[in-house]
């Protein structure tokens, strides 16, 4: 028989075996590869070398490293590596969707690559000058630490920065390596703890606590994420939400102030809950987390905090309360800043030498002296302490624009900042942190549930108040906003002969808790996520659409 006139067809698939959270499970499908040919006797079957795990990515995906190609499960990506993938444990993902693979061309295991998965975009690749290097533990500012064998056989501990140069992991006081070394053929291995500690095994086999540079860990062993809880999840976005005062006024439906964590945590499920101890009426239906939130509330969102808030790396940073107004009640009405938690005197927040609960004098409208204090809450529907007898339950501290630094802006923008914001006594002096110029947030996302932020005042072209207090561009104001960056407001313009100024704070809630379910559970970015809420969140009366400014496409990891 002549095999040379005969043709022949092989294939190959590669799937995933999916457990379900209740116990069932199904093949997926990964990838399919066939090759053909003409003579028999060449023929081969192409089978997938699949021997690593796949990684979940935090958002019902996987990653899986396989042969020379990292596939990203669930979002259909299959990215090229640089190199063949290692066959055990070559797969760590760091808390910005990073993945840190390790591989080689000639099976030593000799490289590090970090790719971006949500492009496949090769970030960088690095050689520790050895073999056989396991990695070990990212850092929330896309570090990675990995052990390796030196080509004496030696093994050693190195660390690679987020541009992929290497250094000891403990270095001495020249840079080099001040160990530990394990003597040939044996290795060494290390994961964070805490606070500058590592956990580290020594050349004899025992094992140590040492002293190093205190991180923020994204990641700890190659199959594990950056999850909260550190249960083997990746990394969750994290959101913090800021209600200062009661979003209830006569309607105590749902959501209210104290409730709204419920509200969210029913409905998207929160690494940071424990839904045996504090169970919500709602379920979200799913054991898997999707975000990491937390929750400052009436005493807990303070200024202080928000201010700490902002230094963070979040996903997402949401206040809902109330605006400090000018020109309150009128056609130009428009807000300078936020209002935020203040204790009853003699009450104290920390960071303040004395209460600031006090008179401070003004001149009135008329051109007389006066005296304002800090604008007091009352407990609903008494909110804004009308009746004849209120019972005060807070007052409300402003974090304001300083007027000195506005721009752009003609007379009718014209206002002062409140005495509390520059008064030096009760020390310490007010401004440093209730005055600001711009803001450098560090969140991808800000949502703003406030009154008055983008009024009908605002012509086409100019940057109102409140918007010149965050460091955000827009399109409309001139400059695109190229970077991760957006913010969610109400659209002062949303319906026009209609005064869209007042934003129920009720109302705000169920769009932001809709938006946060658009963005983790629904993947959806920013803009699409922010028009599905505006569809289907209703309210009790006609109430401002809301409306992204900023990059459009942001989205949450």
């Amino acid at each position: 028989m002549n095999t040379g006139l005969s043709s022949w067809s092989t294939s190959a698939n590669l799937y995933v075996l999916v457990i379900q959270p209740g116990g069932g499970s199904a093949y997926q499908s990964v990838d399919t590869r066939s090759n053909t040919g003409t003579n028999w006797a060449d023929a081969f079957s192409p089978q997938y070398d699949a021997s690593s795990t796949a990684v979940p990515d935090g958002h019902g995906g996987a990653l899986l490293p396989v042969e020379t190609f990292l596939y990203h499960i669930g979002s259909g990506g299959k990215f090229s590596l640089p190199f063949t993938a290692a066959s055990f444990r070559p797969l760590l993902l760091g808390e910005d969707g990073t993945a840190y693979v390790t591989g080689s061309a000639d099976g030593s295991n000799n490289t590090v690559a970090a790719v971006d998965t949500s492009s496949g975009t090769l970030k960088w690749t690095t050689t520790p000058g050895g073999f056989n290097v396991r990695l070990n533990t990212v850092t929330a500012d896309g570090k990675v630490a990995f052990s390796y064998t030196q080509n004496n056989f030696s093994g050693h501990l190195g660390i690679a920065d987020a541009t992929g140069q290497v250094s000891p992991l403990f270095a001495a006081s020249d840079g080099s390596d001040a160990g530990p070394v394990a003597p040939s053929f044996g290795s060494v291995r290390a994961s964070y703890w805490t606070l500058g500690t590592w956990h580290a095994s020594l050349a004899d086999r025992s094992f140590a606590a040492i002293a190093g540079s205190n991180v923020f860990v994204a990641a700890g062993w190659a199959e594990s994420g950056g999850s909260e809880k550190k249960d083997k999840m990746p990394h969750l976005p994290k959101i913090v939400n800021y209600l200062p005062s009661q979003i209830e006024f006569t309607n105590t439906a749902p959501p209210t102030t104290l409730g709204f964590p419920c509200f969210v945590d029913g409905r998207v499920r929160n690494a940071l809950r424990d839904y045996s101890k504090n169970p919500c009426d709602a379920s979200p239906g799913t054991n898997i987390n999707r975000a990491a939130e937390q929750y400052r509330l009436r005493q807990d969102a303070i200024v202080q905090k928000f201010r700490e808030d902002l230094k963070e790396p979040l996903e997402a940073l949401a206040f809902i309360g109330h605006s400090t107004v000018a020109h309150n009640g009128t056609a130009q009405e428009f807000s300078i800043g936020i209002n935020f938690y203040y204790p009853l005197s003699p009450g104290k927040n920390p960071g303040d030498e004395d209460t600031w609960d006090t008179l401070y004098p003004v001149i009135t409208d008329n051109g007389t002296p006066g005296d304002v204090v800090l604008t007091p809450e009352c407990q609903a529907p008494d909110n804004f302490c009308q009746s004849a007898s209120p019972a005060y339950v807070n007052k409300l501290l402003p974090l304001e624009k300083d007027v000195s630094t506005v721009k752009g802006l003609g007379s009718a923008w014209s206002y002062g900042n409140d005495a509390q914001t520059t008064a030096t006594s009760p020390g310490p002096p007010h401004a440093p942190l209730l005055l600001i110029d711009k803001i450098a947030q560090q969140a991808k996302i800000l949502f703003f549930g406030s009154c008055a932020l983008k009024p009908q005042l605002a012509q086409p072209g100019e940057v109102p108040v409140f918007l010149q207090m965050w460091d955000i561009n827009d399109i409309r104001f001139g400059v695109p906003e190229t970077r991760d960056r957006a913010m969610v407001l109400p659209d002062g313009d949303s319906f026009p002969g209609f005064d869209t100024n007042t934003t129920d704070l009720k109302y705000a809630a169920a769009i932001w808790a809709k938006i946060i379910e658009d963005l983790t559970i629904n993947k959806m970015n920013i803009f699409d996520a922010v028009k599905d809420a505006n569809q289907k969140v209703t309210a009790d009366t006609r109430q401002p659409k809301f409306m992204v400014l900023g990059n459009p496409s942001v989205k949450v990891n």
